[in-house]
């Protein structure tokens, strides 16, 4: 009874994970054949990933055992992660929404009744993004930001290091 409880728990947390991290706040707006990069209007003080400053001496590594606790605590407890240096590995993905494209750093994670499921965070990196699924390693500066429809704030993730593993 109390593994059919926690696994309940984990579902619940990774359904959490997933639609708040659609929540996010990259947007890719296409100009003819051009692509750029644009944060939505009601962003407050966006930074860049030139401007960004990791605190590489405090670093908190998410790592492969405690990822879906380790990111449902940040989506929980955000106000004590804005502002921190935060580094990850996962598998790069991205969603589209009629003109906006988020771009996130997942991993699975197991379900119940064979379905299972996916978490992860939202990047924001202004040079080339890889292309999904390729396992990359993520670090950068948690920056809450307010979203487009929903009434708080939300982590992102903004990038100064993306680097693809082989």
């Amino acid at each position: 009874k109390k593994l059919l409880y926690i696994s309940l728990l984990i579902i619940l947390f990774v359904i959490i994970g997933i639609f708040v991290s659609k929540l996010g706040i990259k947007k890719v707006e296409k100009d003819n054949d051009s692509t750029s990069s644009k944060a939505f209007n009601d962003v407050e003080d966006p930074i860049v990933p030139e401007e960004v400053i990791a605190d590489m001496d405090n670093v908190i590594d998410i790592k492969e055992k405690m990822f879906i606790q380790q990111l449902n605590d940040i989506y929980i407890n955000s106000n004590q992660y804005n502002g921190k240096t935060v580094r990850l590995e996962g598998f790069m993905y991205h969603y589209e929404d009629s003109n906006k494209t988020y771009y996130y750093v997942m991993r699975n994670a197991p379900g119940c009744c064979g379905d299972d499921g996916s978490a992860g965070l939202e990047i924001a990196w202004n040079n080339e993004y890889p292309s999904d699924n390729e396992w990359v390693e993520a670090t950068g500066v948690i920056k809450l930001v307010n979203a487009n429809g929903y009434s708080g704030k939300v982590p992102v993730l903004y990038l100064t290091n993306l680097d693809v593993k082989q």
